[in-house]
């Protein structure tokens, strides 16, 4: 607390170097080093590295299902994305499920507003690629959202939604729209 701001930097920097370069001092367990190491990276005002090791930290709380850790780690790499310098193709996430994500764990969280906003971005971007499957699936996941929301008549539209945009063809996205609908239908009579 007591350093000025570039010195606090410096130490957050070597601090993350020294976990990057030898994880066994925190266990060596990678899910442990990459939520390590996101908050130095952050802080060491290193942006590519504390994107990716707040993908990473996000997915391993995700894997343990910490959900409120997961949800804090997506909300940093959304705020990194357009700031942070590098190849986006090495992360393992791309931009819309990095939002996807994060809507799933707003939703955990009973954030159903913020759920909707992220998800309403993602179909939005989705959609600009031209990416009929993947728009149907955010689709549904809007339903499910609004559904657990307590808005089961805006959910069955939704549904519908997804079921139409998917295209006809025999895909798992297809099926999943088809089950996520009838299913809906059967819950409303």
């Amino acid at each position: 607390d007591e350093l000025l701001p570039g010195g606090r930097g410096d130490v957050h920097a070597a601090y993350a170097n020294a976990l990057r370069d030898h994880p066994e001092l925190a266990g060596g367990d990678r899910a442990r080093v990459s939520a390590l190491l996101a908050t130095p990276w952050y802080a060491a005002h290193e942006l590519g590295p504390a994107l990716a090791a707040s993908i990473d930290a996000a997915l391993a709380a995700e894997r343990v299902g910490a959900v409120p850790e997961a949800r804090r780690h997506y909300e940093r790499a959304l705020s990194l994305w357009s700031h942070a310098p590098g190849d986006r193709s090495e992360l393992p996430l791309d931009h819309l499920e990095v939002h996807r994500r994060l809507a799933d764990a707003a939703c955990l969280m009973a954030d159903y507003d913020r759920a909707l906003h992220l998800i309403d971005i993602a179909i939005a971007a989705a959609r600009e690629l031209g990416d009929p499957l993947r728009v149907s699936d955010l689709i549904e996941r809007r339903a499910r959202y609004l559904w657990i929301d307590g808005s089961p008549h805006a959910a069955l539209a939704a549904y519908e939604e997804a079921l139409v945009t998917c295209p006809p063809t025999p895909t798992v996205q297809r099926a999943r729209a088809l089950s996520s609908y009838g299913q809906s239908l059967m819950l409303l009579s």
